[in-house]
């Protein structure tokens, strides 16, 4: 009896120990949250906000040498870093909101991106990422959570409409963003 109930108490630990955190930021992870605008007619114009892993809400309007993620999504701290220092903080969101939405980005980016479809209607591109960190490569992987514009496609997760409406919703709550 003893020897079954050491067994099962073994078996319990592993399993604990196979579980997953809720959510996925790191302690060295900055930025959790971005939405990006590009504009390509009249002029160009580009601007956005980051989010970062304290609740800052980071704008930025046409800053020069921002570096963007390359064509696999990925960036590195180093180049988040500079990007960082050229936005201006426009507000802060509670600490509970951030782990809240953060803990959506491990579904999120096991999610795959619906097909982008050309739209030809409007002469901008906005779109709303989500990002994983990893220590160990100190790279940002990006995840288009939804693409809208001249180009459309979304993140066919479950929460990612719901991230994208909190991010509208943050937008147009922030005064010249």
């Amino acid at each position: 009896m003893l020897r079954i109930f050491k067994t099962l108490l073994l078996l319990f630990f592993i399993l604990i120990a196979g579980c997953k955190k809720s959510y996925i930021t790191t302690t060295e992870q900055e930025i959790l949250f971005q939405m990006d605008v590009i504009c390509y007619e009249p002029d160009f114009n580009h601007y956005g906000y980051i989010i970062d892993a304290k609740g800052n809400i980071l704008s930025y309007n046409n800053p020069e040498g921002w570096h963007f993620p390359n064509s696999n999504l990925n960036i590195t701290s180093d180049q988040i870093a500079e990007n960082i220092n050229r936005c201006k903080l426009a507000g802060r969101l509670p600490k509970d909101e951030i782990k809240k939405f953060s803990s959506y980005i491990e579904n999120i980016s096991s999610t795959k991106l619906s097909g982008l479809k050309k739209q030809y209607k409007e002469k901008r591109t906005v779109q709303y990422f989500c990002y994983k960190y990893s220590e160990s490569t100190l790279v940002y992987k990006g995840y288009i959570i939804k693409t809208e514009g001249n180009y459309a496609g979304e993140n066919l997760n479950f929460y990612s409409k719901k991230v994208v409406s909190w991010m509208k919703d943050i937008y147009s709550n922030q005064h010249q963003l």
